[in-house]
């Protein structure tokens, strides 16, 4: 997300790979809504692998400064204020959706920040004020509204139209989603998800272009990342419109694992990527009918320890001290 859609959740998105939380709430997803995403802050943040990416970014690199200067910018801490946040749309087109985020909040420094966007405009909607302002740095979809809900939610979408329709859902005045709701058992989360999402009734955009080939016949799915028993863990599933489509996708997606176990090193013959090829065999891919899963599940103490091999290769050598 850019800078528009952020102005509030921004922030919070700035640093996804440090935080989320709080679990998903139907009363903040609309009835009608087709597709929702939820990351859980908390959970994430207190979790064995959270805890070791923010103390590893600590100690790489400016992590206390770039908080703080965000703190200073925008009123809150990202790591420690953010609560939850939850995103959802009744329509698959871009620039629709409207983002729920709970956090402590500076509500006056946010707004100093979007009165200095062009078009900025203030309008009201029952009794919730609508700040509107035009994001110049997003060409595709430059109009965002938001509105603050108590001391602690923000409500930003891409237009007034969507920001008031999640406005009446959380007033009472439009129906929200219920956890029986088809969109919400198919979102309902394992124990330690930390993120999930899930769409019904799925359409792909025009405009997502041929990358998004193998999901044009996709009816509905879900996903689930997270955190449980010492293991982190991904789970996916889709359903296709024909058992055809289905098998398709295993077959390509155990040709990708396949491809990822063949990678040798030209010098020692050694799987090239091993932790990889761990991960690769610890997946489990099946297709019953139309519908696809796939779920893998790694030691967090491994996923650790990756990281930090990752870290060290990007982290340039510290300088030699010239001879005296």
């Amino acid at each position: 997300m850019k800078r528009g859609l952020l102005l509030g959740s921004c922030l919070v998105l700035g640093t996804a790979g440090l935080s989320f939380a709080g679990p998903l709430k139907p009363a903040e997803v609309s009835a009608g809504a087709k597709w929702v995403f939820h990351v859980d802050v908390e959970g994430a943040i207190n979790s064995e692998l959270g805890a070791a990416i923010i103390e590893e970014a600590r100690a790489r690199g400016d992590a206390d400064q770039k908080l703080a200067a965000m703190q200073a910018t925008f009123g809150f801490d990202p790591v420690k204020d953010v609560k939850s946040l939850t995103v959802w749309g009744d329509k698959f087109q871009p620039g629709s959706g409207v983002a729920v985020v709970r956090a402590k909040l500076d509500k006056d420094k946010l707004l100093n920040l979007a009165r200095l966007n062009a078009g900025y405009a203030e309008s009201t909607h029952g009794q919730h004020k609508l700040y509107s302002w035009t994001d110049r740095n997003d060409h595709a979809n430059p109009q965002r509204c938001g509105a603050f809900v108590g001391t602690d939610l923000l409500v930003i979408g891409g237009s007034a139209a969507d920001v008031t329709a999640a406005l009446d859902v959380l007033d009472g005045a439009s129906p929200a989603a219920k956890a029986t709701d088809p969109l919400l058992t198919l979102a309902t989360a394992s124990n330690g998800a930390h993120v999930q999402a899930a769409a019904i009734d799925f359409a792909m955009p025009a405009e997502a272009g041929p990358q998004a080939a193998a999901f044009q016949q996709v009816e509905s799915g879900s996903m689930e990342m997270g955190q449980f028993n010492g293991h982190a863990f991904i789970n996916l599933k889709l359903t296709y419109k024909t058992e055809a489509d289905a098998q398709n996708l295993v077959a390509m997606a155990q040709g990708m694992i396949a491809m990822v176990k063949m990678q040798r090193d030209p010098q020692t013959q050694q799987p090239r990527y091993p932790e990889a090829v761990e991960l690769a065999n610890l997946t489990q891919i099946n297709a019953n009918g139309k519908t696809v899963t796939l779920g893998s599940s790694y030691p967090t103490a491994k996923v650790i320890e990756a990281m930090k091999k990752h870290w060290q290769k990007k982290t340039p050598a510290p300088a030699t001290a010239p001879a005296r």
